[in-house]
C-alpha cells in the first residue's frame, strides 16, 4: 500500500484478509491500514471466528472436518493458509493498539449490497442465517495516527496483553 497517500482513504473493507498474514505481520498491517485512513474513517474487518468455531464444534463434536478450511484457510496454495485465530477481545485489542476505537461487531446483512455473497457471510449451515454465523465482523474507527507498526510494538502494553510470543518475537 506505499502507493497509497497517507490519510487519504475514507474506508477499509477487509474481508478474511488478515488471518493470511503471520503473527509477527499483523501489527504492521493494521499500521499500514491506520497509515493510509483519515481521521475518523471507519475500518471493517471480517475474519474467522475462533469463538464460533469452538462452540459450534462442542455442539457438533464429530464436525471438525468441517471447520478445517476455516481455522487453517483452504489450502489450495501458498497464500491460502490461516496464520492466526481470532477472537472479539484479541482483535478489539489489536485495534485499540494500532489506533482505533469503537471496536463494534456489526451485521454484515445489512453492510453488504443485496445479493453480494463474501466470508463474512459464512454461515453453518452454509447460507442459514439461522445457523451459527463463523465470522467475526467488526468495524472500528480511527482515532489515533501511527506511524508504523515499530511505534505499536515499543507499547509495553502489547507485550503484558498478548505476550511476545503473538507478535512472533
Amino acid at each position: 500500500m506505499q502507493t497509497i497517500l497517507s490519510q487519504t482513504v475514507d474506508e477499509i473493507y477487509a474481508c478474511h484478509i488478515l488471518e493470511h498474514f503471520g503473527r509477527g505481520q499483523i501489527v504492521n498491517v493494521l499500521a499500514e491500514w491506520n497509515r493510509v485512513m483519515k481521521m475518523g474513517s471507519t475500518l471493517r474487518i471480517a475474519v474467522p471466528d475462533f469463538e464460533s468455531s469452538v462452540k459450534w464444534y462442542l455442539e457438533h463434536p464429530t464436525g471438525l472436518n468441517q471447520l478445517t478450511g476455516l481455522l487453517h484457510g483452504g489450502q489450495g496454495n501458498s497464500h491460502d493458509y490461516h496464520y492466526l485465530s481470532f477472537d472479539f477481545f484479541l482483535l478489539s485489542r489489536l485495534l485499540n493498539l494500532c489506533g482505533f476505537t469503537q471496536v463494534e461487531r456489526y451485521d454484515a446483512n445489512t453492510f453488504l449490497p443485496a445479493g453480494f455473497d463474501d466470508y463474512s457471510l459464512s454461515y453453518k449451515p452454509h447460507k442459514d442465517v439461522r445457523g451459527t454465523l463463523m465470522s467475526l465482523n467488526v468495524r472500528a474507527t480511527k482515532v489515533r495516527h501511527v506511524s508504523s507498526g515499530a511505534e505499536v510494538e515499543r507499547n509495553a502494553f502489547l507485550s503484558q496483553l498478548i505476550g511476545a510470543k503473538l507478535l512472533g518475537k
